[in-house]
């Protein structure tokens, strides 16, 4: 009851400060001034004329544009379920003003890219998008959440993302789990041979090349096997 009560009390205290900001011009009518997105005009009509026919009163309501100059409108972005994460953390930086350009855009690129080249592992990459894509598959809009819990499934197609640039950045950098692989091989490699001789490769030596380099690579044709076939040679 004590529940019920307060959310009552909180309903009732939302609804007269609402009021509050209305002016009474005329007797029996409340003004309000505010700001509504171009595009959901006819929306906003539509509703207010619903809500006005549902109280059965005498009168119309009215929306028309106030008379300019207006001030700075607020800005207003059109957000969906993949873009809602990148603005919500780009306005935890700030909130672009009006007719400036939305940095959540370069963002949504920059940011998971990022943070693939830092967590650059092609395992824990894997396990990231792995629950990046439970999240999505898993998630119902009609499901009530925690606030914790929701804010982690808000952020699902961030979390896919991630992961999917960690597992492109591991496969650069040959990690899978913290181990080295060598999918590719190597374009180096030690002599063979006995330690006493010459040529045999000693600590600080630098490896031997399995492939011929040149400067004039399209003239001599050489050096086209030293290119590794994908990421950093694991040498």
């Amino acid at each position: 009851k004590v529940e019920t009560w307060l959310r009552v009390v909180t309903r009732e205290k939302a609804v007269y400060h609402t009021l509050n900001l209305y002016k009474a011009d005329v007797h029996g009518m409340l003004r309000g001034e505010g700001w509504i997105v171009a595009d959901q005009l006819e929306t906003v009509k539509n509703l207010v004329n619903a809500s006005h026919a549902s109280f059965d009163v005498a009168g119309s309501s009215l929306i028309e544009p106030v008379p300019k100059p207006w001030p700075t409108p607020p800005t207003s972005f059109a957000l969906n379920d993949f873009t809602y994460p990148y603005q919500e953390f780009v306005e935890t930086y700030g909130v672009p003003r009006y007719k400036e350009a939305n940095p959540s855009l370069f963002t949504a690129v920059t940011f998971p890219f990022l943070f693939g080249l830092m967590y650059g592992d092609i395992g824990h990459g894997t396990a990231l998008l792995c629950g990046g894509l439970f999240l999505v598959f898993s998630y119902n809009p009609n499901a009530r959440l925690d606030e914790m819990t929701g804010g982690i499934y808000a952020a699902r197609y961030m979390i896919v993302m991630m992961g999917a640039f960690a597992v492109y950045a591991g496969l650069v950098y040959n990690d899978c789990f913290a181990l080295a692989l060598n999918l590719f091989g190597s374009n180096w490699e030690w002599k063979e041979g006995n330690e006493d001789d010459d040529d045999f490769p000693h600590s600080g030596d630098v490896a031997n090349s399995t492939c011929k380099f040149s400067d004039q690579l399209e003239l001599e044709g050489a050096g086209a096997d030293c290119i590794y076939p994908f990421g950093v040679d694991p040498a």
